[in-house]
């Protein structure tokens, strides 16, 4: 999915993504890492980027696997299941099977992305 850096916040990056499926109101809260920091780079607003939403990898087929990732220095995933039952007073005491849970999934989501390039 296609976006646009709208702003940038203590390494936080807010990604429009142009479309309102998965969000209510279609951005995105981002953080860079890997070969940013290494080249010495840093995102700006305005910058248009490239992202996939964690549910749409996890279910997508191995051709479009291959899409995303084919010509890649590194692929980055940002999963948010930890912080989002951590954030909610009602919901807090969850944050240690999250962070299992969480575990898991980002483990099975690794897997299908090496077999599947």
């Amino acid at each position: 999915m296609k976006g646009k850096i709208i702003k940038g916040i203590a390494g936080f990056y807010y990604v429009h993504a142009g479309d309102a499926l998965h969000s209510t109101d279609g951005i995105y809260e981002c953080k860079a890492k890997g070969v940013f920091r290494k080249d010495h780079r840093k995102p700006l607003v305005g910058d248009d980027v490239e992202m996939e939403v964690i549910d749409e990898v996890a279910n997508a087929n191995q051709t479009r696997i291959r899409e995303l990732i084919q010509g890649k220095n590194i692929v980055y995933i940002y999963h948010n299941q930890v912080d989002a039952r951590g954030d909610k007073p009602a919901s807090e005491n969850e944050v240690f099977n999250a962070c299992a849970e969480a575990i898991e999934e980002i483990h099975k989501l690794v897997k299908k992305l090496w077999t599947g390039y």
